[in-house]
């Protein structure tokens, strides 16, 4: 699997969320296991993460506040990877440091502990409800091309719009929805929009696999599976988009700057 050397990753993400139950109070819905389990997974996690940190959810009643990360654990203050836990919500967030081979090792270890966490504290296992694995890439655009020029000229996606709007000075943000080919009925995500990061103009490219509510749902023991698959749907679509000038700039070992 190639590791570029000027990567564009901004952030890398896998949420696990899973099913709540009705709570006593009408419309709202609690997490059997929570908070009782956030002490079990935090013994689990913290030779790998030993940084807490209570979020300002925390202070809102569970019930109200399902499918909310109210508790993150970090390698080291203001360090990454973290992994974040609330009602119904688990999360494992990379940055910079990211590799696909130690992203997919520390997620097969979050399910885990999630799971010997959990099970602590509710005897009917833990199921998924909803799997997503998210790629955010932050490109630069130091030449401030206009928005629709560089999607067709740099990434290949070539959109066409009445001449009234002139659509080669105009800013994009498109949404695409590309079929993924896996056993487990998820879709997929591609986002590409105009932005600034850091003062500086870039194409926002996204690129997201989920898999939510489908009769061929995965369970745990099967969410590496999964990863594995949903990975591999987004380094086919990120290369496919990036190939030419903009791939031949990401594996150069110096600073030079793209666009």
């Amino acid at each position: 699997m190639e590791q570029l050397p000027q990567k564009p990753l901004v952030e890398a993400l896998l949420e696990i969320r899973w099913a709540l139950q009705p709570s006593e109070v009408e419309g709202n819905l609690r997490d059997p296991g929570f908070p009782l389990m956030v002490g079990s997974f935090q013994e689990r996690v913290k030779d790998l993460y030993p940084h807490y940190e209570r979020l300002p959810a925390a202070d809102f009643p569970d019930d109200m506040t399902p499918y909310v990360v109210k508790h993150r654990f970090r390698t080291g203050p203001n360090q990454w990877p973290v992994v974040q836990v609330g009602p119904g919500i688990v999360s494992l967030n990379f940055t910079s440091e990211y590799s696909w081979e130690i992203f997919a090792e520390r997620a097969a270890r979050v399910v885990a502990d999630l799971r010997d966490a959990y099970s602590r504290h509710v005897e009917s296992p833990l199921r998924p409800n909803n799997l997503m694995l998210r790629f955010i890439n932050s490109i630069p655009n130091s030449a401030d091309e206009p928005g629709m020029k560089f999607l067709a000229e740099k990434l290949h996606i070539s959109v066409s719009l009445p001449a009234v709007f002139q659509p080669a000075s105009s800013k994009a943000t498109l949404t695409f929805a590309p079929d993924v080919d896996d056993a487990y009925g998820s879709s997929g995500v591609i986002g590409v929009g105009s932005g600034i990061n850091q003062g500086q103009p870039i194409i926002g490219l996204e690129l997201q696999v989920v898999c939510s509510d489908s009769d061929l749902m995965p369970d745990l023991d099967e969410v590496g599976n999964w990863l594995d698959s949903a990975h591999q749907s987004i380094e086919t679509w990120f290369f496919a988009l990036i190939d030419g000038e903009l791939l031949d700039g990401f594996r150069k070992l110096d600073q030079e700057v793209l666009g």
